[in-house]
């Protein structure tokens, strides 16, 4: 007989917890149970948040991930850390059979995401990256016009994310490389990364990029010239230093073109008229999609598959950066 409710573990309670502990409450399936941070007192603000009654001693809370996973009674975990931990975490969570939805970005190595890939097939297990553009309505009815032929083959893409990343990680664990394992590109570049690899299904081939972290130890701003599979070209923008948020994805095809900009999204038919879709799909977001999972409801609409994807194109980035001269990514899998 399956789960009918599904018992979670939260590794991390940090900032980027607080909207998925939310979700997570909302949902009728799930009981959250028990809580870890290196910062007890974090921990027991989320059991307080979750059992809504006072505790006399540390029930349920923890400051080591695997004190809680041999001691409490869970089926899954989140885990919402500082980057270098997530490999960790999650496969100590894989190989004790626990199904693991992490934060963005999966893990800091292309063989780490391998060995996770390959423990969770291994025990048959969830694991699911929380990248939220797969459950936007935006991007979704991009990916199925592109699907559907809507606009003919893809020929180019240009994407550009702008922030003020700098000012938001300053003093923080985001600008230790040693914690973070890279600047705004392995940050929030992450989801420009996986956006672009999951809405136009190309396999990239080769990279060229150039990277600049003004004064601090990480990368701020990045441009990157990307060659696909059957000679579709992208570029991508990352500026970190932004005055102001903003992000646009222009798709150019053989009959049309998208463009999702901050809020959404429009696309020009082949006889040159933009249109405004009527209807959009239905939203979701990863923490729903990760009960649904574990309960055999759905599938997993961001799997550790785009995890894989995107560190290897991140590492090759970096390379490329680094080296000076273009970089194809089968160096990266070698």
């Amino acid at each position: 007989m399956g789960l009918c409710m599904v018992n979670i573990g939260i590794i991390g309670c940090g900032g980027i917890a607080q909207g998925h502990l939310y979700r997570l409450m909302n949902i009728e399936d799930v009981n959250i149970i028990a809580f870890t941070d290196i910062d007890l007192n974090k921990a027991k603000n989320f059991r307080r948040r979750v059992y809504r009654k006072h505790f006399s001693g540390d029930e349920h809370v923890y400051r080591d991930f695997r004190e809680m996973i041999d001691m409490e009674n869970l089926d899954a975990v989140c885990i919402f850390t500082p980057h270098v931990y997530h490999y960790e975490q999650a496969y100590y969570s894989l190989k004790k059979g626990l199904h693991v939805l992490v934060e963005k970005p999966m893990v800091c190595t292309v063989r780490q995401a391998e060995k996770l890939l390959e423990i969770a097939e291994k025990n048959s297990r969830v694991l699911l990256v929380s990248y939220q553009r797969h459950y936007d309505p935006r991007y979704i009815f991009a990916k199925n016009l592109i699907k559907s032929g809507g606009i003919g083959e893809i020929k180019q893409i240009s994407i550009w994310l702008a922030q003020g990343w700098k000012k938001l990680a300053t003093g923080k664990w985001r600008m230790d490389p040693s914690i973070s394992c890279g600047g705004m590109l392995m940050d929030s570049g992450s989801h420009i990364i996986d956006i672009l690899l999951w809405l136009v299904e190309l396999d990239p081939l080769e990279i060229y990029a150039y990277v600049d972290n003004e004064d601090v130890k990480v990368d701020l701003h990045t441009n990157i010239l990307v060659r696909f599979e059957k000679n579709v070209f992208a570029s991508i923008t990352i500026n970190g230093n932004a005055v102001k948020w903003g992000e646009e994805e222009t798709i150019w095809g053989t009959a049309g073109t998208i463009l999702i900009s901050t809020g959404d999204v429009m696309y020009q038919d082949i006889d040159g008229n933009w249109i405004k879709p009527s209807k959009l799909p239905l939203s979701s977001n990863p923490d729903q999609n990760f009960i649904n999972c574990i309960l055999g409801r759905e599938e997993n609409m961001s799997p550790g598959i785009c995890g894989l994807n995107v560190i290897r194109f991140t590492e090759a980035v970096y390379r490329s950066a680094r080296e000076n001269r273009p970089v194809r990514i089968n160096e990266i899998s070698n």
